[in-house]
């Protein structure tokens, strides 16, 4: 059992640095890019940065040497464009492979929702970024990992697939400052996903039990949506939390993210495709990906 966190990183202390340090595993910390882009998107309640005290916190988990961090950005409509910029900074912050990117859970009338043409834009960005990023594991010895890299070497490296898009309701509660239990962190807050409460006795309620079995049942080869794609083993389906907010199904992916994917998957793949194909680029491409797994994980 490990024990995770999500947080924004504006609060920190003393008793919360020992607290991580003794009993939390893993971090994921929120930083929407530079200081203009964040702040805009996390606006404080009171006369401070928000993006100060976040970096502030992430200096501190650096102090921690044996805690690993993450960093997670969310996307809107005001940020989708500086795609690049933000991957620039927020990477120089964490260890390479440690940035994940996320498009805002917002109903599509919110002003911080992304338009089709926003969507066509981020696309092109996180090919471009993560082509940029294959080619420095093939032809340098200082590479870059990224979201997508990342998946795809662990996918097609270590003979691995993606039979659901992540282990919510399965392998995986989130528990809310309240107490209140879900199926992952994202689902915090939706009434009609909460399970139970870590104070009710039991603190599962029998919904737990009918969710764990509904997402442990629809595998991609189980849903009607996604069995006959090509990609299906790739993606593992689509994020529950945004298919229900899209879809009013959390097992139906919207129509926009499937494209989306699939898009930069036939680029990132053909372009592996050609590292493999080179001799001297695959043996660079191999160690690099070795060493980084080393390092990241105790073994390759």
């Amino acid at each position: 059992m490990s024990f995770k966190v999500t947080t924004n990183g504006t609060v920190w202390s003393e008793r919360i640095k020992k607290f991580v340090d003794e009993e939390i595993d893993n971090l994921t910390v929120s930083l929407d890019g530079p200081k203009d882009i964040n702040d805009a998107q996390r606006p404080p309640l009171g006369r401070f940065s928000s993006y100060d005290k976040t970096l502030n916190t992430l200096q501190e988990l650096k102090a921690i040497k044996d805690k690993r961090y993450t960093i997670r950005t969310i996307l809107t409509k005001k940020s989708c464009e500086k795609l690049d910029e933000v991957y620039r900074h927020n990477s120089a912050l964490v260890v390479p492979g440690g940035v994940g990117m996320t498009i805002a859970d917002v109903d599509e009338n919110n002003p911080l929702a992304l338009s089709d043409t926003d969507y066509r834009t981020v696309c092109d960005s996180v090919i471009r970024r993560n082509s940029e990023s294959l080619k420095s594991l093939a032809q340098t010895d200082a590479p870059s990992f990224n979201e997508y890299t990342y998946q795809l070497c662990e996918l097609l490296l270590f003979r691995k697939y993606r039979p659901n898009p992540c282990n919510a309701g399965r392998t995986v509660v989130a528990i809310a400052a309240d107490g209140d239990i879900y199926p992952c962190h994202r689902f915090v807050g939706y009434d009609e996903f909460r399970v139970g409460n870590v104070n009710d006795d039991p603190p599962l309620n029998a919904d737990y039990f009918q969710v764990t079995k509904s997402f442990k049942d629809t595998s991609v080869d189980a849903n009607e949506h996604c069995s006959r794609c090509w990609a299906r083993y790739l993606c593992g389906g689509n994020c529950y939390v945004i298919s229900w907010l899209r879809e009013g199904d959390v097992f139906k992916p919207p129509a926009r993210e499937c494209h989306s994917r699939r898009r930069v998957y036939e680029r990132l793949l053909a372009e592996f495709a050609e590292i493999m194909a080179d001799p001297d680029e695959k043996d660079r491409f191999m160690r690099n990906v070795t060493a980084f797994y080393q390092q990241s994980r105790g073994s390759a």
